[in-house]
């Protein structure tokens, strides 16, 4: 990121950490140590998902502890363990082949679209390190030149 300063007197990097930073203090600012209410954790991480200039960070809510032991205990909860993992670390075409299987939360339409710009990242990411030949996002193929 960049070090320059916004119109806002704050940097690029604090700017673009600010949205991801506030999904982080609701999570935790009203959760004791020891456990989190999973109809609140869920609807904070769909705020995640849909927020549009949250694009990273997603492997680090899927690994936090506290934020693990409360969604595993539920179907919902570990559906939105395999999303955050999905947006993380997959492309749009995992969710669409396991779309019968119930793996991952439903997705609204904002979701749908940052996966699929997510999985575009994935692809240009892959095509500079040398990855995969191509990659499928919704009916396309895309292949590397």
């Amino acid at each position: 990121m960049t070090s320059g300063t916004s119109s806002g007197g704050t940097t690029s990097a604090t700017a673009a950490e600010e949205p991801f930073n506030e999904i982080k203090s609701l999570l935790f600012s009203s959760s004791s140590s020891s456990s989190m209410d999973i109809s609140y954790t869920l609807s904070i991480l769909h705020k995640a998902l849909s927020h549009p200039r949250i694009f990273a960070g997603y492997a680090e809510l899927h690994s936090h502890p506290l934020i693990n032991e409360t969604l595993s205990k539920s179907k919902l909860g570990t559906q939105m363990l395999n999303t955050l993992q999905l947006f993380a670390f997959g492309v749009y075409e995992d969710y669409v082949k396991a779309a019968e299987q119930n793996k991952y939360c439903p997705l609204s339409a904002q979701e749908v679209m940052k996966l699929r710009v997510l999985s575009v990242i994935t692809l240009v990411q892959s095509s500079c390190n040398g990855g995969s030949d191509e990659i499928t996002l919704g009916a396309k193929k895309m292949k590397k030149k």
